[in-house]
């Protein structure tokens, strides 16, 4: 400080180059010192406290090799419906307002409906051994429906060839089955989709129901291989909707817990 304060007499009030050097020269060594003592303070901070899975099962998420194909399709599913209403739309498809035309789902009668786990039991029998999709249509909201019937009816086979022709060209080795994941048809996509999950579902394992919705927790044949060890079994969460008389199938989430048996709890 005695430095400091002599350099500024000699420099009449103003601090010279040397006594700005030194007070920078300290606030780099300040800010060195002050560093470890952070990282320190980080590493000894205890570590959190997650809930371990149930015995004989492991959480995810999946290795990349394990990702379900169950979302890789409803994915594709997804974009091929709204590349169909985009086309539909530039032909003029649409109503006075300028929207897609949508009908109403019929009110839900729950006291004429069968409960929800058996119309769930029914679209797994009519799911595995379905050719059509014609065959699943009452087991789906109908706007899905609606929607999926109007994505078949703007399906271009043609521009469906002239797709796997140029997929062909750009990967000479793609499979049969690449192609027609890539190019199939709305309907075709579907039915592989709807069948996989109907051949997924093992158990109904609980149902809740609140007004014209139904959550069932289900076990399924849906696992994954993690660290080298093999979990066969998983649970997903279905969503039901009613519709007139009916519980349609409106959603299904894969848990990321897997199991190396069956569960038989939610």
């Amino acid at each position: 400080m005695k430095t400091f304060q002599a350099h500024r007499k000699q420099s009449h009030g103003k601090p010279t180059w040397l006594a700005l050097l030194a007070m920078m020269g300290g606030a780099v060594l300040a800010i060195m010192v002050a560093a470890p003592s952070r990282a320190t303070a980080q590493s000894t901070r205890p570590p959190s406290s997650r809930p371990l899975p149930p015995p004989g099962s492991h959480r995810g998420p999946p290795l990349p090799n394990s990702t379900t194909d169950n979302q890789r399709a409803l994915e594709d599913l997804q974009r091929k419906s709204k590349a169909a209403q985009d086309r539909l739309r530039q032909r003029g498809v649409t109503n006075a307002g300028g929207m897609t035309t949508r009908s109403e789902p019929p009110p839900f009668n729950a006291a004429s409906a069968p409960p929800p786990d058996e119309c769930l039991k029914a679209f797994v029998a009519a799911g595995r051994t379905a050719t059509s999709m014609d065959q699943l249509t009452k087991f789906l909201p109908q706007r899905e429906m609606e929607l999926l019937k109007s994505s078949e009816a703007s399906y271009d086979p043609k521009e469906a060839a002239s797709k796997q022709q140029w997929f062909r060209q750009q990967n000479p080795k793609i499979t049969d089955e690449s192609l027609a994941h890539l190019t199939s048809s709305p309907y075709a996509s579907a039915l592989k989709f709807k069948k996989s999950l109907a051949s997924d579902i093992r158990d109904i394992l609980s149902v809740k129901v609140e007004g014209n919705k139904a959550n069932l927790v289900v076990s399924t044949n849906k696992g994954a291989t993690i660290n080298d060890v093999h979990y066969p079994y998983g649970k997903a969460d279905v969503e039901m909707i009613g519709e007139g008389n009916y519980w349609k199938l409106s959603g299904f989430h894969q848990s990321i817990v897997y199991y190396k048996d069956p569960p038989t709890t939610p």
